[in-house]
């Protein structure tokens, strides 16, 4: 928790201008605008591999960047949408247990599979860990297995 902390505030230092919330467009570049923005802000404090030894669910980035700017962090009107966009996109978990069938579908995971999922979930609770999640009759296992480094079972 301590190494989480030390990075927010190794980010923190790094960024500039004022703090707002995304609209329009620039939330339609997203990701892609989120790594421009992520590599540009991040790099001149330190290496951006720092930032993304630790994948976090959209939630866990939420909290990095909410905690980034309660520090003292600003950022351009739509930066923090999109870095969060980005962070979520292409290094964040999905919690297998709050996800909607769209966010699963998004992981990699077929509607059938996101489908049954959630509605599996629904019917016995959440899933303690992964050997429950692939206990889950009619999963194709194979493509569950294939995404395993991105799944989460709490935020």
């Amino acid at each position: 928790m301590k190494s989480v902390m030390l990075f927010a505030l190794a980010i923190a230092c790094s960024l500039s201008a004022s703090a707002n919330v995304a609209t329009g467009s620039q939330q339609a570049n997203g990701s892609s605008n989120g790594e421009e923005v992520f590599l540009n802000r991040c790099s001149t404090c330190h290496g951006t591999e720092r930032a993304l030894v630790a994948p976090r669910t959209r939630r866990g980035w939420e909290g990095v960047l909410a905690e980034m700017v309660n520090n003292g962090a600003q950022l351009e009107a739509g930066e923090l949408d999109a870095i969060l966009a980005f962070l979520t996109e292409r290094h964040g978990l999905v919690n297998v247990n709050t996800a909607k069938a769209e966010e699963l579908v998004a992981l990699g995971l077929s509607q059938k599979d996101a489908d049954t999922i959630v509605s599996y979930r629904t019917d016995h609770g959440p899933f303690a860990d992964f050997a429950a999640l692939r206990g889950v009759p009619g999963l194709d296992v194979d493509r569950l297995d294939a995404v395993r480094e991105r799944v989460a079972f709490r935020d």
